[in-house]
């Protein structure tokens, strides 16, 4: 066929054409911006709830668990920070108390025979030197026993207890030379012989517990008032011992 049949466009062929097109724009466009304002709305809308899972449940209570736990396992601890640990002496004291109570004692006791044999005895007596050097000796050694008490110096503490020694070595001599026989003679009474012993066994007991309680830390300074101060009736003596 020729080209010559075929009809040239009219005016009219155009205008529908853009009129299509526009119409194709517009459509275009708005699908566009729906798109764009459903992405927004999507982005805008809150996450829905969700229940905690059987997991997350039993982690909670386990941290909760645990926390409980921790706090019994402080109050125990803090309970026994105030326990005491050290040695009650006869169920009656600390070994401190122990220590200048009994040295106390002998103390008030040696000052008063020494001042009645400076009065009463014959310095030409046989054996007066001997007695005022060692009941001198005792009365500066027990008091310098209290005072390391008091300031839980085991080197002062150790010089009572060697002194200690020697006097208790000295009452076993007197005990085994005394004559057990019914009805024999003895120059000086049973009492005399039997309460130096007993004493003097007890003063090493107390002094000897009490260097050990400081040597291994049960007894310190900080502690002892806090811990370790213990007395079954001497309250009063809280505020100076």
């Amino acid at each position: 066929w020729d080209d010559s049949d075929e009809h040239p466009a009219t005016t009219k062929d155009l205008e529908e054409g853009d009129t299509w097109l526009g119409r194709l724009e517009t459509q275009n466009s708005g699908s566009s911006g729906s798109g764009a304002a459903t992405e927004h709305n999507q982005r805008n809308v809150a996450p829905e709830y969700e229940p905690p899972s059987e997991e997350g449940g039993k982690k909670s209570v386990d941290i909760s668990t645990q926390t409980d736990s921790r706090k019994k396992k402080k109050r125990p601890k803090a309970e026994e920070d105030h326990r005491k640990r050290g040695h009650r002496f006869l169920c009656c004291c600390d070994s401190k108390r122990a220590v200048i109570y009994l040295n106390l004692i002998i103390l008030l006791l040696n000052l008063f025979t020494f001042i009645v044999t400076v009065i009463k005895a014959d310095p030409a007596m046989e054996g007066y030197l001997r007695v005022m050097i060692i009941r001198g000796s005792g009365l500066v050694v027990t008091l310098c026993t209290i005072l390391g008490a008091y300031w839980y110096s085991q080197g002062i503490v150790a010089v009572g207890l060697a002194f200690t020694c020697y006097l208790l070595a000295m009452s076993t001599l007197e005990v085994v030379r005394y004559d057990w026989t019914p009805g024999a003679y003895n120059e000086d009474p049973l009492i005399q012989i039997i309460f130096p012993l007993v004493w003097n066994c007890l003063i090493f007991y107390a002094d000897a517990v009490f260097i050990v309680e400081v040597s291994d830390g049960t007894i310190t300074p900080e502690n002892y008032k806090r811990r370790e101060r213990w007395s079954c009736c001497c309250f009063l003596w809280d505020s100076i011992v």
